[in-house]
């Protein structure tokens, strides 16, 4: 049971470190191209 509970703590530790990882790839992006999703966006929803 322990050996168990020790896998799935290690994979979510890895899931969690990936996870982490992938937030602040897409995070740096949306900082990045910020100016255009906000053009864009009002090209989509102008608000009036």
């Amino acid at each position: 049971m322990s050996h168990r509970l020790e896998a799935c703590a290690t994979l979510l530790d890895v899931i969690h470190e990936h996870r982490a990882s992938y937030t602040e790839q897409l995070l740096n992006k949306i900082g990045k191209h910020w100016n255009n999703a906000a053009v864009l966006s009002q090209d989509l929803w102008p608000v009036s």
